[in-house]
Formats: C-alpha cells, structure tokens, sequence
C-alpha cells in the first residue's frame, strides 16, 4: 500500500486512501501540474497474486482502463491517466466530492428513502445503465450495489468500480465477487443460469431500489432469494412500484424487463424525470407536448407527404404494368442451365451442445466419444504433463449453453466417468460394494463456470449435519489443484488447492447445499455455489455450477489441473458419522494434492 506523500510519475502525490481492499486500493491525490485539482488513482498489485493469475490480472485492468477511456456520459467517471510504476499498475481518474450510496443510508432514519428520493435516484441509474446497455456491444456493469453509487454534493449519480473490485476482493459475503456482490447479483452471476446480459443489472437495480424504499439489506440474508414482498415491510408502497419491483426481480432473466427504459416507464409512467442527466441519446425525459399552432403546421406537412407518397405508388404501378405489357415472355429451353444468380442457403455448422439423455442412466456411458474426439483426446494426453500414475485424465468439454440446474440430469450427454475406489472406511463402518455407495459423473464448462451432474447409488440416505460438518452423511466433495505445472511435486495444500464439499439435503427440513475448505482464506458456505439435488430410487442425483473465480480464475483450454470427485457415506439414521468414501482417483489421500487425478480442459472446435 502506498504511503502518504508518495509522488507517482512525478505528478501525483498521495494523500490518504479512501477505499478498496486485498489488491485493489483506491486513494486521493493532488495532480500537482494542474494546481488545486484532486484525482482519484486506483491501485493494482499483481505481485501479490499467484504467478498464473498476473497476465490475467493485468490485462483486466487494462481493459477496464480502456472501457472506462471510451465511454462519456454524466453518470461515470472520466479516465485521465494510466500507467505502471513499482510493479503496480495505477489508473487515474476525476476525483468526485460526495458520499456513496451505502454512507447516504447508512445515516438516514430506517436505512430507507422516501419515494421521491428513491425514484430520483433511480431514474439517475436507469439514465447511466441506458447508456451503457446500448454501447456496441452493451456493457454490463454487473456489481450495482450502494456502495458502488456515488452521490456528489449536488446529489447527482456516478457509477463507479468498474473491474478492480469484481477481481480481487474474495467471496466473502459483504465484498464483491468477481460476477457481483451476494445479495445483489442476479441468479445468473451465481454460475447456474446462464450468461449475464442487461437483464442482470436490471435485477439488481431491483434490489437497490427494493433497499431504498423498504430499509432491507439483502447482504444480512441468510439467503439472497427471493426478496421479502416489499408490502410486507412498506404496506403503504404504491401498486404500480410493487408491480415493477415484481417484474424487475423475477429469477429467470427472460421474466424481467427487457431494458431499462421499460422499468423506468413503470415506476414513472406520468411524471417528468424527478432529477438526472440530459444526456442526448441516453436521456429517459417524458414526451415534451408542443403547441396547437405547431400541431397543425405538422400535421398539414404530414397530410403532404402522403399524397405525394401515394401519388408516387400509383405512377410507378401503372409504368411498371404497361413495361410488363409490351415485353415479350422469353421461351424456356428443354435442358435449361442453372440460374447463376441462384441464392443458395447455406446449412449452418452443428454445435456441440449438452442435449438429454434418459434421467438417472446408470448403463454404460452415452453416446461413445466419436473416433475425433477420441484422437483428439489421445493427442492431447501425449502432450500434457500430468500424474499419469493417478490414472487416466477426465476430459471436461465447453457447454455451448449452461445445464439447468435443477438436480434432474436429464440436459447432459458425454462420458460419466466413474467413482469406483475405495479410499476410505470408518472402524464402525463398511462399504456392501456398488449397491451401498458408488456413482458416475459428468462434468462441463463454460467461461463463467465449471459444472457437475452426479448420479449416486446408495441405498440409505442419510444426512443430519450441514456447513462445515456437512461430509458427516451422505455428500460428495471435488478437490482441485489450479497450479498442476507450478505445484507438480508439492505434497501440501496451497492456495490455489480448492476442496469444495456438496450436500443433498435430507429431502425435508435440509436443502442442497455447499461448502468451501479450501482455500482457507476462502473457507465459508458457498453461498455463491449453484447446487439441485432430486432423490430418485437408486440414491440421488446432484448438479452444482462453481465459479471460476471460486477457483481461482478459468484456466487456458487443453490445459491439465488436478481433480477428483469423492462421495460419502453414512449408514447410521440419525447420527452424524463418514463411514466410507469412494473417489474417482485410486490415489486419493487427505491433503496431498500429488494423489489427485487429472481434468483437461478441452475447447470443442
């Protein structure tokens, strides 16, 4: 962190820090070739990071340097200057006298705004999103929270943290993650419901405007949704605000409001905006009504057009007939040639999707990797460093559209490897083969998320603990070392080790859930997880969606890390007790990342 009075390029002396945490740390300082002018520099470290994660790190920060350049409205803030020094990376940018969203309501009665406040606000953040939706492609700021709202001194709207804070902060529940911020962020973000569109800021400026009328704070939750029914805590809101509170805060994103302009209309269907930008194209402003004097003139000119307009149609109607008239009809030939203007359509390329299988199949794996991909599969095992000793690597393929999570399995397709080693048996327990416990999996990807489907056969499900205690009845766990290459003989965790443990429930008063070990920096349920689990004849089956960021950033395709999928065990109803427990790696001990077996993952092309 950077001391007071510190001169960056000669130019920029700092003064305090006002904000930030981990690797991303924001402070005041004077522009000393610009007298009496305050910037705001955000600082990055890469240095503190894993060495795999820093051109990952640095080329975030510059794209949100880059963005941020590009993109000029009231509602943001202007980019100046950015630059490396020390190692660190600095992105300078107009300092804003003010107070954030979250301190405004942090010392207002009741955490909550009046009405007209809240709208106001709202409409301010509508204006910003609108602009930043219609950017060619849209961008999504994805991290809308009060903390990230600034408010300046006249009470106008700046959105700020753009990148820095959506990479380094870790999960905990009151820092922001890398796809948001728990209890703000869409479903979605969490990794399970698809990719994040405008539809995801619409979600959570539902949230924050829920917030600021009603005074609930969504971080305190013990789960982010649904949202509390406004009514039940404001039983004076008006309809029409408890309606668009409704639509903007729907689960599935296709239930929401396409655009901002449509929330907008809702929650101000006939008044003029309460306070914001005037922006040019950006602009939410009401319909201006004009004069009858200007009315009749546009209407006299309008009454023009179309006479000309229709008068042009008949003209051309009757040329063209009378054309057609006198042109001779052209005789066509026996062996006629091919037109060589011919349109042709063209059949698209089929893609790889993950598409139903029959639910619950426990046979042998279908369909059978086709000779491609097989060769495909042999080229790549020639090539990577792995542990070939823990067995043959598992082949994770890209999703073109992520599963949905609903604990059924009946969207994947692909090879399910098999979970077939005994690793584990407690003094008081046993393991009565196959039927007892055992199980096959599938496992995908996409750029937000790795995905597990895993169907379990065990005869008696058991499960009273949850949380960290959650490995106590019938569960499974995944441990992954991201840094096979950079780790390759470390027989101890590291911080890039991830175990991640995944309960069904007990199909009453438990629900699925997760929980995170390690990393320990990291420990703590995994709220931001995705998890279903269905109970079905055999046992049960169990999908998850873990972010990549959980797992410390998605790594380069036909790229080897280390994995295995353990399950559990407990035959004793009513207690709390791990009695086996099998892995998909033969090796497998507790702790040692050099016994894990291997996942390639593999860019379907």
């Amino acid at each position: 962190m950077l001391e007071v009075g510190t001169l960056l390029q000669n130019r920029y002396h700092i003064q305090r820090r006002i904000g930030g945490g981990g690797m991303g740390v924001v402070y005041v300082a004077d522009d000393t070739r610009l007298a009496g002018r305050q910037c705001a520099v955000k600082e990055m470290s890469p240095e503190q990071l894993a060495s795999g994660d820093r051109n990952w790190a640095i080329q975030a920060f510059r794209q949100e340097a880059q963005m941020l350049a590009n993109l000029h409205h009231p509602g943001l803030t202007n980019v100046t200057d950015f630059f490396p020094e020390g190692g660190n990376w600095y992105l300078v940018m107009e300092y804003i006298h003010g107070e954030t969203l979250e301190a405004r309501l942090a010392r207002t009665p009741g955490d909550r705004f009046p009405l007209e406040e809240a709208l106001r606000i709202t409409r301010q953040i509508c204006e910003v999103l609108d602009y930043l939706h219609r950017q060619q492609p849209p961008v999504v700021f994805r991290d809308l929270k009060p903390g990230n709202v600034m408010l300046d001194e006249k009470g106008q709207v700046k959105l700020i943290d753009f990148g820095i804070a959506r990479f380094f902060k870790s999960g905990r529940t009151q820092d922001t993650v890398n796809l948001g911020t728990p209890g703000y962020a869409a479903p979605e973000q969490y990794g399970g419901m698809g990719q994040t569109d405008p539809r995801s800021d619409i979600y959570s400026l539902g949230v924050l405007l829920h917030q600021m009328v009603t005074g609930y704070n969504p971080v305190n939750a013990i789960t982010p949704f649904p949202l509390p029914d406004p009514r039940t805590l404001i039983a004076q809101l008006p309809p029409h605000i408890v309606d668009a509170l409704g639509r903007a805060l729907q689960l599935q994103p296709h239930l929401r409001y396409g655009t901002v302009r449509e929330l907008a209309r809702d929650l101000m269907p006939t008044s003029s905006p309460t306070g914001g930008y005037a922006s040019g194209a950006a602009a939410l402003s009401a319909p201006r009504t004009v004069s009858w004097r200007t009315g009749i003139w546009v209407g006299l000119l309008l009454g023009m057009l179309v006479i000309v307009t229709v008068g042009g149609v008949l003209w051309g109607a009757l040329a063209l007939r009378e054309r057609e008239r006198n042109t001779p009809t052209p005789k066509l030939a026996a062996n006629m040639a091919t037109p060589t203007h011919m349109s042709v359509v063209e059949t698209p390329a089929v893609e790889k999707t993950i598409t139903p299988t029959p639910e619950h199949a426990t046979d042998t794996p279908t369909p059978t990797p086709t000779p491609d991909r097989s060769a495909r599969e042999r080229a790549l095992v020639r090539t990577l460093r792995y542990r070939s000793q823990n067995g043959t690597p598992i082949f994770a393929y890209r999703a073109t559209r992520p599963p949905t999570l609903d604990g059924k399995l009946t969207e994947w397709q692909g090879e399910r490897f098999l979970v077939p080693h005994l690793v584990f048996t407690a003094e008081d327990g046993d393991w009565g083969g196959a039927a007892d416990l055992s199980g096959r999996f599938n496992v995908a990807w996409d750029d937000d998320a790795l995905y597990l489907g895993v169907d379990v056969t065990d005869d008696l499900l058991v499960q009273v603990e949850s949380g960290d205690k959650l490995y106590l009845g019938d569960s499974l766990e995944i441990q992954v070392d991201m840094n096979l290459a950079g780790d390759f003989s470390s027989d101890i965790l590291n911080d890039d080790d991830v175990q991640i443990g995944f309960s069904p429930g007990d199909w009453s008063a438990r629900r699925p859930e997760a929980y995170i070990w390690q990393p320990s920096a990291l420990e703590q349920p995994g709220s931001m997880i995705h998890v279903a689990a269905q109970k079905t004849a055999q046992g049960y089956t169990l999908e998850a969606a873990i972010p990549w960021w959980l797992l410390g950033g998605r790594p380069d395709t036909e790229t080897a890390i280390g994995f295995c999928l353990n399950l559990s065990d407990n035959d004793a109803p009513g207690a709390a007790a791990q009695q086996a427990m099998l892995s998909s790696s033969a090796a497998r001990k507790r702790g040692d990342p050099t016994t894990w077996g291997t996942l390639v993952i593999v860019e379907w092309k």
